[in-house]
């Protein structure tokens, strides 16, 4: 993911009311982009449904490290 293809994305991207951005964005690989997205704040991935549950793995598995 470069910052060219996501200014792109962005560029298509259909706006809401409440602020939230939907984007297409091709990606590497879904280890790439999991690596990628997990320090991206506010992120939601709609789909593919595999990556949205790895990156929600990932992410309590870091809250649950970080709570003890």
């Amino acid at each position: 993911m470069t910052a060219r293809a996501v200014a792109a994305a962005l560029a298509d991207a259909d706006g809401s009311d409440d602020g939230l951005v939907t984007i297409d964005l091709a990606v590497e690989s879904e280890e790439v982009a999991l690596a990628q997205f997990i320090g991206v704040p506010d992120l939601e991935v709609l789909d593919p449904p595999t990556l949205r549950t790895a990156l929600a793995e990932r992410a309590d598995r870091i809250a649950r490290l970080n709570a003890r």
